[in-house]
């Protein structure tokens, strides 16, 4: 059974929370760095893989090298499944936006958390407590207000169901990963490392690292772009890969990705203030509603897992 103290609790769900205000700011960057020249594969899919790579590969060779000979198993494991479950992920992602409304993807997506905090319990031994069910339950209640689930423009197809199945099982895997890696005494910037390494091996297939520079190298104002990719990168990359990892090696998985609804809520706050997008009253009540949920969470959670 996971002993579960109540500060590596609360940190654990702090730490979940940074990294969900953080992926909350991605929106914001795209759409920089779209107007100053880069497509949208190169910022999200490329890019960001290749700065943690380099961030988190060199500070390791530098600290400990031989902290990457974790043995080549775990290396399969951890470069190739996180590889192959984040390609999944995004694909999926892109597929089942041509049959849903964002909302309700939104929603839809968030929900793997349902799916995650059984395989945690059955793999890692976790509790399914009261606590999470409510929080959970909370949590979705909150997005949907947030997101304008309800709205009329709202839309599903049954294809949709299909391609969310597809980054359930990819959002579950990645997570599951990552926590084996950590419990089997894996260092957190060499999980954070291979992990990343497996996605870009991948992704360089559809944008080749010299196609990114190309697109740097022909921007009209070379360096305002890069000093948005370094706050790109320092903020949406590399710190949050290491408070999400963190989380990981804190709490349950499940607990981690339940953070994640702290992105839409940062994603509306940012659009209200840089882009003047309306929040609305229902909005309001839905933010307050899922920190509602992460209170409920942090007193009840580290009780009940002890």
């Amino acid at each position: 059974m996971n002993e579960v103290n109540k500060s590596n609790f609360t940190k654990g769900i702090i730490y979940g929370g940074i990294a969900g205000v953080l992926w909350g700011t991605l929106g914001v960057f795209i759409a920089l760095l779209q107007n100053l020249g880069l497509n949208d594969v190169a910022v999200s899919s490329m890019m960001g893989p290749m700065i943690v790579i380099l961030f988190y590969g060199i500070k390791t060779l530098i600290k400990n090298p031989k902290a990457f000979n974790i043995g080549w198993r775990r290396v399969l494991i951890v470069l190739v499944g996180g590889g192959i479950a984040n390609a999944v992920l995004y694909y999926s992602y892109a597929r089942a936006l041509n049959y849903l409304s964002t909302g309700v993807f939104s929603i839809l997506e968030f929900s793997h958390v349902f799916i995650l905090m059984l395989l945690s319990s059955f793999i890692f031994k976790y509790k399914i407590t009261k606590g999470k069910i409510a929080s959970l339950g909370l949590a979705i209640i909150g997005l949907a207000l947030v997101l304008n689930v309800f709205s009329p423009d709202a839309f599903i197809a049954p294809s949709g169901i299909m391609w969310m199945a597809l980054n359930w099982v990819a959002n579950c895997a990645i997570a599951l990963i990552i926590k084996w890696a950590l419990n089997n005494e894996i260092d957190n910037d060499v999980v954070i490392t291979y992990y990343n390494l497996g996605a870009a091996l991948i992704y360089w297939v559809v944008c080749p690292p010299w196609a990114v520079i190309g697109q740097i190298a022909s921007a009209q104002n070379v360096l305002l772009l890069i000093l948005i990719i370094i706050a790109y990168g320092l903020l949406t990359q590399i710190l949050s890969s290491y408070v999400w990892v963190k989380s990981f090696s804190l709490v349950d998985p499940a607990i981690t990705n339940m953070m994640n609804a702290f992105s839409p809520i940062t994603a509306s706050i940012l659009g209200y203030f840089i882009f003047g997008q309306v929040i609305s009253f229902p909005q309001i009540i839905g933010i307050a509603v899922v920190i509602l949920a992460v209170i409920v969470l942090n007193k009840t959670g580290a009780a009940e897992e002890l």
